[in-house]
């Protein structure tokens, strides 16, 4: 009987680690992807070949996902430009739903 109390325990105590850690690899893969678009981005917005602004925004989505700080500034910035508002909840929503 207590073989298989630790044999649950050690099952569940793995299963945990493993959902902790795979959130903690998909926050490090927001942060990165985030940043590589939002550098990507501004080089966008010199060089005429890149589409800078929608790269900045879907850097910064990624971002939010992960900072309420720039989710809040994200938001806000959104709220003042109705086309750049409409871009920024078609990508959210899509983001969070597939992401």
């Amino acid at each position: 009987m207590s073989l298989r109390k630790m044999y649950k325990t050690d099952s569940y105590t793995q299963e945990v680690c493993y959902d902790y850690n795979m959130r903690e690899l998909k926050k490090a893969v927001h942060i990165v992807l985030g940043l590589t678009l939002i550098l990507i981005g501004l080089a966008g917005l010199v060089l005429p070949i890149l589409n800078g602004t929608i790269l900045l925004l879907i850097g910064l989505i990624l971002l939010s996902f992960e900072n309420v700080y720039v989710e809040s500034h994200l938001q806000r910035i959104a709220r003042k430009n109705t086309l750049l508002e409409k871009w920024y909840n078609k990508l959210s929503v899509w983001m969070r739903k597939h992401m």
